[in-house]
């Protein structure tokens, strides 16, 4: 009789700790939409997205010459020449990977 008590016994222990045991429980299921996001011209007041670059020039030394018609001779002087014309170009934020563009 003992040994039928401490089989019963062992089985009720052995159902209690298996119906205890740790079961998987399913992940949720995630929905991702995607959106397009239309980005404002200003987003914030007072911000810009692009930034004015100063044109560039220098000062060129002409030589006294006959022009290119060969009809009359210009004076020696000196002319401003244009190496850049100024504009505006795209503001590059830290950590943005394009590259800035020009108009």
């Amino acid at each position: 009789m003992r040994t039928s008590g401490f089989t019963i016994l062992a089985l009720t222990l052995s159902v209690l700790v298996s119906g205890c045991s740790k079961q998987e429980i399913p992940a949720p299921i995630k929905i991702i939409k995607k959106q397009r996001l239309v980005a404002q011209e200003n987003p914030v007041p007072g911000t810009v997205d692009e930034a004015w670059v100063e044109k560039m020039h220098d000062t060129v030394k002409i030589p006294g010459q006959l022009d290119p018609t060969g009809t009359y001779y210009r004076l020696p002087h000196k002319t401003i020449y244009e190496i850049r014309p100024g504009r505006y170009q795209e503001v590059q934020y830290p950590g943005d990977s394009n590259e800035a563009k020009t108009r």
